[in-house]
C-alpha cells in the first residue's frame, strides 16, 4: 500500500485543503472548477446530479411543510378535541 503524507489524497476532486499543524481542513467543491489532476484538467459532474439535488430539495421541503403543518395543528385551540379523537375504530 502506498502511503503518502497527503491527508486528502482520497478526494482530490473535492478541493480538500489541509493544514496539519493547525488541525485545519477546508473543502471547496465546485463542480467543473476543481482541478482533477495537477495538469489542470477539469472535473465535470454527472449529468443527473442537478436532478438529484432538486429531488432532495423537494423532499426536504415536503418534510419541513409536514412538520410546520403538524406544529400549527398542535398550536390550534382544538388541541384538546384532537387529543381525544380515537385514531382507529375499535
Amino acid at each position: 500500500m502506498v502511503n503518502n503524507n497527503d491527508p486528502c489524497d482520497w478526494c482530490k476532486t473535492s478541493g480538500c485543503n489541509a493544514d496539519p499543524p493547525l488541525w485545519l481542513e477546508t473543502y471547496d467543491y465546485r463542480p467543473g472548477h476543481t482541478p482533477l489532476e495537477p495538469d489542470n484538467t477539469m472535473e465535470f459532474p454527472p449529468a443527473a446530479l442537478p436532478d438529484i439535488f432538486s429531488l432532495l430539495a423537494k423532499a426536504a421541503r415536503d418534510i419541513l411543510d409536514a412538520i410546520s403543518f403538524y406544529l400549527n395543528l398542535r398550536s390550534s385551540p382544538f388541541t384538546e378535541v384532537l387529543d381525544n379523537v380515537p385514531l382507529r375504530n375499535r
